[in-house]
């Protein structure tokens, strides 16, 4: 099944909070030291959007991927 790109919604935040957070957790790769929450997270697509892409790989149904 080929991987599908398409823009985020406030129903991705859920997934990409559980990509996110061990990065967060276990590296340095992010400046944040708590992962951030699904509200948050879902907040941060909606500003993004505004003016910016905020897109997500979906692979049988479910996030594997953000950009």
């Amino acid at each position: 099944m080929a991987i599908e790109i398409r823009s985020a919604t406030t129903g991705d935040a859920g997934a990409i909070q559980r990509i996110y957070a061990p990065f967060v957790l276990a590296t340095a790769i992010s400046f944040e030291d708590q992962p951030p929450s699904i509200d948050e997270i879902a907040g941060r697509i909606v500003s993004i959007l505004k003016t910016h892409l905020w897109l997500v790989a979906v692979d049988g149904g479910e996030v594997c991927g953000y950009v």
